[in-house]
């Protein structure tokens, strides 16, 4: 018996050294950026002064998500997705900051919303929490899912257009059309491009003016054309809004069997409108007084 436990023992000690080592390589996240958040365990705990921690929420399909915040005035949160934080530092506009409760006393604060980019099996909000004030403060943050109310886009219209995240797999019926709505941020240059192994699919761009009159529609800003410098996707298109913050993409299939495909996106700063350079005027050249 004696020999057995110290086997067992032996051989709990080498599991947890194993354990102890792999976590070391893989690297415990810290919170102090989208790539090394934390998750989200609804447990108190403390947050240095002027500091903010980063946070993690698995997303699913179809699923509404409510987080709640519990602290004193000062401290709150900031909801991104996942294509927000993707150039951190870098980020955009959140997609909503955690507001107080007045009839909560100990000031609750809370948000609730819905991805609409993800499409994948499982993805994540990413959450930042800020502490304001120059105290170190205790706080507990949690999170619930919820059936979501939202009906799923269909893309059989623009105002139904698909907001799945850039190069999504999607299969299109024969013969038939489909609509993405796709994000635009001002003052950016933004490159479409379609992956797809079928003949006879293409894409054209329409401005939100354009689409108002649905099912009424002028000629597209732009169609995806094929570009023999890019062999790595089918068709591609290139442009700039200067105020709307989506474009709205029709796919057409023209094949006689259903198809997939990926429409996929590069966004790049705007270097802002040509100046051509002022002009210079040559100097007349001298020439000698002519005396009769």
């Amino acid at each position: 018996m004696k020999a057995d436990a110290i086997a067992r023992w032996m051989v709990l000690v080498t599991l947890a050294l194993v354990l102890g080592v792999s976590s070391l390589f893989a690297g415990e996240p810290t919170g102090d950026s989208p790539a090394s958040a934390l998750s989200v365990t609804c447990l108190v705990k403390s947050m240095a002064a002027g500091s903010t921690v980063w946070y993690k929420i698995p997303y699913h399909k179809g699923m509404e998500l409510t987080i709640d915040l519990t602290a004193i005035d000062g401290v709150y949160f900031d909801v991104f997705a996942p294509d927000q934080v993707q150039y951190f530092p870098s980020i955009g506009q959140s997609l909503g900051r955690s507001v107080p409760d007045p009839n909560d006393p100990i000031y609750q604060r809370s948000w609730q919303g819905q991805l609409v980019q993800g499409d994948f099996l499982l993805d994540y909000y990413y959450v930042r929490l800020t502490n304001s004030i120059g105290i170190e403060v205790m706080y507990q943050l949690c999170f619930k899912e919820i059936k979501s109310s939202v009906v799923e886009p269909t893309g059989d219209s623009p105002a139904h257009g698909l907001t799945s995240a850039p190069c999504a797999l999607q299969f299109l019926d024969a013969n038939s059309q489909i609509w993405h709505k796709v994000p635009y941020h001002s003052g950016n240059e933004l490159e479409l491009y379609l992956k797809t192994l079928s003949t006879d699919i293409y894409f054209d761009v329409f401005t939100p003016e354009q689409v108002q009159t649905w099912p009424t529609l002028g000629q597209p800003i732009g169609r995806g054309t094929h570009n023999n410098n890019e062999p790595g996707y089918d068709k591609s298109w290139q442009g700039h809004l200067t105020d709307s913050n989506y474009y709205y993409v029709r796919v057409t299939n023209a094949n006689a069997v259903q198809v997939q495909y990926q429409l996929c996106l590069i966004e790049r700063e705007f270097p802002g409108p040509y100046e051509s350079p002022t002009p210079i005027m040559p100097t007349p050249t001298r020439r000698p007084r002519f005396v009769p």
